[in-house]
């Protein structure tokens, strides 16, 4: 009998789900940085270290001082991270200065990256992705991009550091479109050409876990976010002009944000807090008013973003589900807070009613099949049951009738939070087993025992939601009738 265990993340997990995207970002664009300018003092690359180490310093000065003037400006909250980011992913694709005055154009490449996140915005969300947009304005005085990170001597280092993001956002299928689009149309416009070759000598390791997967600029869609990929990969290897402009990687990547806004940008959400209570030891849920109405489906995510003093090193954001449905008029998410809790968890542990915080990048695929009729079965793990509870709030509040069993795994019977609104959507054929520890697989099979016919939605941490996607693997369940929400390191 194959049993759900709790086997420990590995380490490469563990890493990266301890520290938050903006942060692992920061290490990742900082580690490269520092390992590009030791080449160059080496000899290794044809650059000078001390020309490298004054334009990175100008760039982290110059997106500093910019965000800072336009945060202040606009009233509104500051990521110093971001900044900083912004400033190491123009240091990696500007061409290095060798003179004083060249500092003065790379100063200037920072604060327009840093203006756009300001000015060039929609529903308060920048339209371009900064650095590329510097990049190409900088060129018509100019100031080649350059992208020096592409050299065969720094590839390896790129592509690890570069896995490692795309492990923490899971946007694999993004990275592996982009591949497939640009090698396609490598083969099409150069069949000569080698593979190797491109892959070493062109950003493309760089662009593909770096660039393209920056979040504020995505489609809130996968489907869109995957023709995105493609398009930019196809893009960046066929070389094009308009009039005066050429092709370059930067201008790819601009062209495929104008296509993510034909698919609507994300919003900004200002969200007041209206209620806090704790459902059970440690379990917290959060009730907010929003400035405007959040359109949302069901078992979708929202970025929440809480300025506050003193942040650890898992900053000032986190990847939440929304428990609450787009039927009732506040949004809501719930959260473990332990003893010891991240800075983040510990400002929100103190909010106060009327207190804000802001919410970004609503998206996700979790969510109900269009056909009611498919039957369902959700297996959830701790905090985990917040999408879950989000769905069938929705299935209550308009009476639609679906197959539903649910499984909710809990440490103990202490543990369990949302029970009533399980309980109220028996009434739309919801059925909900609380089972205290894990669940196995023989009880999977005597509280679902027609499994085969259902579509399985399993939420909660990476390890829980691997461990029960194996089960019913060993099961038999088809790999398309399971699907899987993670809380990467929240």
């Amino acid at each position: 009998m194959v049993v759900a265990t709790d086997p420990m993340p590995n380490p490469i997990d563990k890493f990266v789900n301890n520290i938050t995207m903006y942060r692992l970002l920061l290490y990742v664009l900082g580690t490269t940085s520092a390992f590009g300018i030791v080449l160059a003092f080496l000899g290794v690359l044809a650059y000078s270290g001390p020309w490298l180490i004054a334009s990175c310093v100008t760039l982290l000065v110059s997106c500093f001082v910019t965000n800072r003037l336009y945060v202040r400006l606009y009233r509104a909250s500051e990521n110093v991270e971001s900044s900083a980011i912004t400033a190491l992913i123009l240091f990696l694709i500007l061409f290095p200065p060798s003179q004083a005055s060249d500092l003065v154009l790379i100063a200037f490449a920072g604060f327009i990256a840093m203006a756009s996140k300001f000015v060039l915005a929609i529903h308060n969300r920048h339209v371009f992705n900064p650095a590329a947009l510097a990049a190409v304005v900088i060129g018509f005085f100019g100031w080649s991009s350059g992208w020096w990170v592409a050299n065969p001597a720094m590839v390896a280092i790129v592509a690890v550091g570069g896995l490692l993001v795309v492990r923490k956002t899971r946007r694999f299928g993004m990275m592996g479109m982009f591949l497939i689009g640009f090698f396609a149309a490598l083969t099409v416009a150069s069949p000569s050409a080698s593979w190797l070759n491109a892959f070493v000598s062109w950003p493309i390791a760089f662009f593909a876990t770096i660039m393209l997967t920056e979040p504020l600029t995505l489609p809130a869609s996968r489907p869109a976010q995957l023709a995105e990929a493609l398009i930019v990969g196809a893009l960046i290897a066929v070389p094009f002009h308009f009039g005066p402009i050429s092709s370059t990687p930067e201008l790819a990547l601009l062209i495929g944000n104008l296509f993510a806004c034909a698919f609507g940008l994300k919003r900004l959400y200002r969200l007041r807090l209206v209620e806090k209570k704790e459902l059970a030891p440690g379990m917290f849920d959060f009730a907010f008013a929003s400035d405007r109405p959040a359109a949302f489906r069901p078992g979708q995510y929202l970025e929440w973003t809480l300025p506050h003093e003193k942040t650890d090193a898992r900053g000032n954001r986190r990847t939440l589900s929304v428990a609450s449905s787009p039927t009732e008029n506040l949004v809501r998410f719930g959260v473990r807070i332990p003893e010891n809790p991240s800075s983040f968890k510990r400002a929100l542990s103190v909010m106060e009613v009327g207190d804000d915080l802001f919410g970004s990048n609503l998206g996700g695929e979790f969510v109900l099949p269009r056909d009611p009729s498919k039957k369902l079965a959700f297996v959830a793990g701790g905090v985990g049951i917040t999408p879950f509870r989000s769905m069938v709030q929705d299935l209550v509040d308009r009476n639609e009738k679906r197959d539903v069993v649910i499984l909710y795994s809990a440490r103990t019977e202490k543990d369990f939070v949302y029970v009533d609104a399980f309980d109220r959507a028996k009434a739309v054929g919801v059925r909900t087993v609380c089972v205290p520890g894990i669940i196995p697989e023989d009880r999977v099979k005597a509280e679902i025992p027609d499994f085969a016919d259902r579509a399985f939605y399993l939420s909660g941490p990476n390890v829980m939601v691997e461990s029960y996607a194996k089960m019913l693997k060993t099961l038999g369940v088809s790999r398309r009738n399971v699907h899987t929400d993670y809380f990467p390191g929240y």
